[in-house]
């Protein structure tokens, strides 16, 4: 089975002479070669009749009744396998119009999926992305007209179908499209089809992120990291905004500050450019989830006090994983960060961020008042822990900073963080740690410490488990022990 045999076979075929039943069996024994023959494939790839032909029968196909022809899905598949690393070949694919005869052709099963559909659907996502795989040029071509010109756009819908092996095909060809490329990157935050690629990118990884076995949480990072390197956060969490509900958070884009925050945390090889329009929109974003959370937390407590509050609603929900992820971020940036550090304190000090995250501390003590201390804790795990970290970063060594915490009630709120918090681990260290830069060269705030006086003693469950009593005498803790250890 040589070169000239498959095209006379592919000729015969289009003027009749060769039935679908042979054509098949020539272009199997055909698929066959070129995964032992290297020359073989090359050579194929490069014969224009090949192409022409190629281009002939699937087009002619997207305007036939007959859906279930096999002897199409083996002309894929030598049309991927004839293209893979071969630039020539890939430049015919494009030159004779297959790359874009492919797409209704994907249209048309995608509306079957069955299990043949579904396949002709893969093979063909699988050779368009072996069309444009490492040939710069053809990718600046056809992937613009992906994102602007095919309407309505395809790639979302191999993303968003029922068939996982389909869907892996589809994120492989986003990935490969953007690779290394700054502006083909930009598309899928400055296009209209890119946008719809991106909103179904996101939406499968936070779809298969619970899936251990699931490799497409991993394309779809790669998908978003590659957002991230180029300096495209802002912009994805923009164009993933829902324009009828701008100040609330959504899923969508709290996977990006997830990944975002993964990255930085995990993966500090890659250079992620952290902009100050990032640092802006890091440090307004928390603001205003701060606010937010405060007005539901006073809600809740002033009108639902031993109800189950509006915190266990989806959106609220949203909102104190966002402000955990945030603060997270902050975090890292002002302390182990030496390049963001200082315009990272200043940016989020500007945007009235000391006094929004105390202020949200207090009203999450307040929760702690509850009757039912269970239903306190709900949507509050970690927050109060990365408040008190982030108020230490921003005071170290900063009297000005030092001073405002105190004048917005910040000491208190800190020295009642002096307990073991099962839903915010280690705080009681961190908050030893902030008090500490609090204090240092702060006589102010010293004085302030000494002259508070004890209220009470609280007992605590750590306390009982082990056998003691608080009771304050003459303005001291004491502690006595009210049973023998075992």
């Amino acid at each position: 089975m040589d070169v000239d045999q498959i095209t006379e076979a592919l000729t015969s075929h289009i003027i009749n002479t060769t039935t679908d039943a042979d054509l098949e069996q020539i272009l199997k024994q055909a698929v066959q070669r070129t995964l032992t023959d290297p020359s073989f494939r090359l050579d194929l790839g490069t014969n224009t009749t090949f192409w022409d032909t190629a281009h002939t029968i699937v087009t002619r196909n997207n305007e036939h009744s007959n859906i279930d022809a096999h002897y199409l899905l083996e002309l894929i598949k030598l049309i991927r396998n004839v293209t893979a690393a071969n630039p020539s070949g890939q430049n015919l694919a494009l030159e004779y119009g297959v790359i874009r005869a492919l797409s209704p052709l994907i249209s048309r099963y995608l509306l079957q999926l069955d299990a043949f559909s579904a396949l002709i659907v893969r093979v063909s996502t699988q050779a368009a992305c072996n069309m444009v795989t490492g040939n710069e040029a053809i990718l600046d071509t056809v992937w613009k007209s992906w994102c602007l010109d095919q309407q309505p756009p395809l790639w979302n819908q191999v993303i968003e179908s029922n068939d996982k092996d389909t869907v892996t095909s589809g994120l492989i060809l986003i990935s490969q499209c953007i690779r290394n490329n700054k502006d083909r990157c930009g598309n899928l935050v400055t296009t209209s089809g890119g946008i719809v690629y991106l909103k179904s990118v996101v939406k499968e990884i936070d779809r298969a992120h619970t899936e251990e076995t699931n490799q497409h949480f991993e394309l779809g990072y790669i998908i978003v990291n590659e957002l991230l390197k180029n300096g495209y956060f802002v912009d994805a969490l923009q164009v993933l905004e829902d324009p009828e509900s701008p100040d609330e958070i959504n899923q969508n884009q709290i996977v990006i500050v997830k990944l975002l925050d993964s990255t930085l945390y995990k993966h500090p090889e890659i250079k992620i450019p952290i902009s100050t329009k990032d640092l802006e929109k890091i440090s307004g974003l928390l603001c205003l989830l701060s606010n937010q959370a405060c007005q539901v937390i006073n809600h809740a407590v002033t009108t639902h006090r031993d109800q189950l509050s509006n915190l266990e609603l989806d959106k609220v929900s949203l909102m104190y994983t966002c402000l955990v992820l945030l603060l997270q971020i902050i975090n890292l940036l002002l302390t182990v960060t030496t390049t963001h550090g200082e315009e990272m304190k200043s940016t989020l000090i500007a945007h009235n961020g000391l006094p929004a995250i105390i202020e949200l501390l207090r009203q999450c003590e307040t929760m702690v008042e509850w009757k039912d201390k269970e239903k306190s804790k709900l949507g509050f795990d970690y927050v109060k822990r990365e408040i008190v970290k982030c108020i230490g970063a921003l005071c170290y060594k900063d009297k000005d900073t030092q001073d405002k915490v105190r004048t917005l009630g910040g000491l208190s709120m800190i020295l009642n963080q002096m307990k073991i918090d099962d839903t915010n681990p280690y705080i009681r260290e961190h908050a030893t740690v902030t008090l500490r830069y609090l204090l240092e060269d702060n006589s102010e705030n010293q004085q302030m410490i000494a002259d508070m006086t004890p209220i009470q003693a609280v007992q605590n469950d750590a306390l009982d488990e082990m056998g003691l009593n608080a009771s304050l005498v003459d303005g001291k803790v004491h502690l006595e022990q009210t049973r023998h250890k075992n």
